[in-house]
């Protein structure tokens, strides 16, 4: 047989068959139920020896389009006389006898478990997909439904990081964003972004001006870089050794250090506070203002300090946090 290909006005003037359209259409979309988890599930039971197919449910079958319809669709189950439990499947069926998508109802055997799905290729037979399991013990008047839908999934897209936060604005359950940027993988979990994955970096954090916010006099000289390593959705702060340049800093003055987090490592949630010695074995407190203060977010300042002079001097300090 020749190659073709479709659609093409070399093939068949560009009509294109039911199971052509299957063949192309069944990896644009995944099978599955459109919605969450969260959501109220396909099948449920009024009652009795019955289930029912909720109303306005949509869902995706090898690229065909599948509604539940306006009302719900209630489906008579066989009653069980055998002595042992038994397990129905309610699935989603494509039959390609008649190319279309229907909810139905598959009966086991009892003391056998859940029919097997069928997923036949090619341009014939039937292809299923679950949505529930049904069971009905010995002698019921009534069943139990277990929810088992698949869901349709979300994307894996390329994306700009911007300002530190994802750029898309509108992420799907599930959805999963490489910042190549950055470059870390997020994924979406409903209701924010989860760092799936970072490679490690670093960044240096040096200020080339430093002192009080807004400018005024340099209040510290660095022996080396400070930076910053992102691994694994944390932020691990290498801070450099420092002198004291100015002739004094009281102790009920707070004073910033040059250094600088940038937006996607600052803390997210709160600030982050760390134990440093000074000249003389004297102690004080490191803040790492978190991302929720604009005006002074990512700064990092020396407070709670017995007082400090000239020369005095800082040492390096490590301080980790969680940036996810």
């Amino acid at each position: 047989m020749a190659q073709v290909s479709w659609p093409s006005p070399e093939h068949n003037d560009r009509v294109v068959t039911d199971a052509e359209y299957e063949a192309i259409a069944a990896r644009f979309s995944d099978d599955g139920v459109l919605g969450g988890p969260d959501d109220d599930s396909v099948v449920d039971t009024p009652g009795g020896l019955r289930i029912s197919v909720r109303a306005g449910k949509r869902a995706s079958l090898r690229g065909h389009a599948w509604y539940a319809g306006d009302t719900d669709d209630v489906v008579p189950i066989d009653p069980n006389d055998a002595g042992e439990p038994r397990t129905d499947l309610v699935v989603l069926r494509l039959d390609r006898s008649r190319w279309t998508v229907r909810a139905v109802v598959k009966k086991g055997t009892p003391g056998a478990g859940a029919p097997a799905l069928v997923r036949d290729p090619g341009d014939t037979g039937v292809w299923e997909m679950r949505l529930a399991t049904v069971t009905v013990p010995a002698g019921a008047t009534s069943v139990q439904v277990t929810p088992a839908e698949e869901y349709v999934g979300s994307r894996v897209r390329p994306a700009r990081s911007l300002n530190g936060e994802p750029a898309l604005t509108h992420p799907a359950l599930g959805e999963i964003q490489f910042e190549p940027g950055t470059p870390r993988w997020l994924g979406w979990d409903g209701s924010r972004w989860r760092t799936l994955h970072t490679y490690e970096t670093e960044e240096l954090i040096d200020l080339p001006d430093a002192g009080e916010e807004g400018g005024g006099e340099m209040e510290w000289e660095r022996d080396y870089s400070s930076f910053i390593v992102h691994r694994a959705g944390t932020a691990h702060l290498r801070l450099s050794g420092m002198r004291c340049a100015v002739r004094e800093i009281p102790a009920d003055q707070d004073t910033r250090l040059p250094v600088e987090i940038p937006p996607h490592l600052m803390p997210p949630r709160r600030h982050q506070f760390a134990l440093v010695y000074l000249t003389g074995h004297r102690v004080g407190r490191l803040r790492i203002y978190y991302a929720g203060e604009p005006d002074v977010a990512g700064q990092v300042w020396l407070s709670q300090h017995p007082g400090l002079v000239e020369g005095n001097y800082l040492y390096g300090q490590s301080v980790s946090w969680a940036v996810d």
